[in-house]
């Protein structure tokens, strides 16, 4: 099997350009001079695609999530008032007196969960309701304010997309949460099962919590998707203070040139290729190796997946030196080559769009482990379970939302979901890394409304 066969790789800049249609870009690596190599054993065996769908999209239009009651379990929400869902800093831990870890605005809940600050959509890079402006950032006097207001003496205009290193791109704000295994001091149950599943539906509950966030279906279990309760499972997309640690990150698209924006191995959106073929998405992804406020455990070496390429699961030590790399080459997420990655983490994307009937809307993901995605904060992809990288697609035109495999199921019409001609809705993509010894993630939005802003000094 031949890996790439050059490296291309510079450091992501940030520039004010407007490029309205950028081409995609790949690069080439070294060819590989030994077929194969690789430690012994071929890694994860593969999964079942063809599972049939596991309810999702059920239920009609939903109300407003202010005033909605508690969670039980949790101190996420409570009467009167919204509480939001974007993440946040860990809370600090411990207190005076042998108090239990505090929270901004109170003690853990059951749950030891802390509850979450308002979700700022000021800065996000779109023009959201409300808002006149918005140049992904909180600056000002540079024409655009820190509340989205256009700044005197400044004309501003909209963009089609984020410009990085020249480059189209659309920036998806992820909250991602780093975990123990199980089998680590101070581990989290769920985490590092220790066997191989396929893919496992079901185990969500088709419509997110009145704080929308994921709540676990009747029949899950330590038997059925080695999960082991309700609490538990409610600490994985919440800050929990000694049992998580919650970094704020992104994970970036690219415009390939028709319209499609896609995430990538490399630093400046260069594909992961082999043989010619270039791959999309991220065959080593591991956005919490290094980041500050990272838990110390979990390390491991890592396995390149053969979805992207390379036969057997070869470990990616192996890789880099049939590749000839020997000087660590930063990339979208860890720098490749790393002795060891942070396993044990799940991510937390969530995305506004403006939904117009008349131009079709796709979504597309890939990865392992779990995967959810809720459209309006309805399941419409259910990839539950710790299994080699899967994909499953969502498809909105002509009044549907139509799914591909393992989500193959009657078309949902948009009512269902609570969708109108002219509204802005969230998708939420949910992801868990649960199993070693890889990990890796593609996600591509299409049709999706990408409008930023773009402001100038008057002359």
């Amino acid at each position: 099997m031949s890996f790439p066969s050059r490296w291309l790789i510079a450091t992501l800049a940030l520039s004010s350009t407007a490029v309205t249609h950028c081409a995609g870009r790949s690069v080439d690596l070294p060819a590989d001079q030994n077929q194969g190599a690789g430690a012994p054993g071929a890694g994860r065996p593969s999964a079942d695609a063809g599972v049939p769908s596991g309810g999702a999209g059920r239920g009609g239009a939903g109300g407003g999530r202010g005033g909605e009651p508690a969670v039980a379990g949790t101190n996420e929400a409570g009467p009167g008032g919204e509480t939001s869902h974007d993440g946040g800093a860990p809370a600090s831990e411990g207190g005076a007196g042998g108090e239990p870890p505090a929270c901004d605005g109170g003690h853990l809940g059951d749950a030891g969960t802390c509850p979450e600050p308002p979700l700022e959509t000021c800065g996000n890079g779109r023009v959201d309701p409300g808002e006149q402006c918005d140049d992904a950032n909180r600056e000002t006097v540079d024409g655009c304010s820190a509340e989205c207001t256009i700044e005197p003496g400044f004309d501003c205009t909209s963009l089609d997309c984020t410009t990085l290193s020249g480059f189209c791109a659309l920036r998806v704000p992820a909250v991602f949460r780093d975990f123990n295994a199980h089998d680590e001091p101070g581990g989290h149950p769920d985490f590092q099962p220790g066997y191989n599943s396929e893919v496992i539906q079901g185990l969500l509950s088709p419509v997110l919590d009145a704080v929308g966030k994921p709540t676990l279906a009747g029949g899950a279990s330590i038997a059925l998707g080695f999960l082991h309760g309700a609490a538990e499972f409610a600490q994985w997309y919440r800050d929990a203070p000694g049992v998580n640690a919650t970094i704020r990150g992104e994970v970036v698209l690219w415009d390939d040139g028709t319209g499609r924006y896609v995430n990538r191995w490399g630093a400046n959106g260069e594909s992961w290729e082999t043989l010619g073929t270039p791959y999309e998405g991220n065959p080593l992804f591991f956005p919490v190796d290094a980041i500050e406020g990272a838990l110390e455990g979990n390390r491991y070496p890592a396995k390149v997946p053969e979805q992207y390429g390379w036969n057997g699961w070869a470990w990616e030590a192996d890789v880099a030196t049939s590749l000839g790399v020997s000087t660590p080459i930063p990339t979208a997420t860890a720098p490749f080559p790393s002795d060891t990655h942070n396993f044990a983490f799940t991510s937390e994307l969530r995305y506004e769009f403006r939904y117009d009937a008349s131009t079709p809307i796709v979504l597309e993901i890939t990865g392992d482990d779990d995967i959810w995605v809720f459209l309006n904060g309805r399941l419409v992809i259910d990839i539950g379970g710790w299994h080699v990288p899967l994909p499953g697609a969502a498809t909105i035109a002509g009044g549907f939302v139509t799914t591909t495999a393992p989500n193959v199921g009657a078309p949902i019409p948009v009512e269902t979901l609570g969708l109108v001609d002219g509204g802005v809705y969230e998708i939420t993509i949910l992801h868990a890394e649960r199993e070693r010894d890889g990990s890796t993630f593609r996600l591509v939005f299409s049709g999706i409304d990408v409008a930023g802003t773009s402001c100038l000094p008057r002359e």
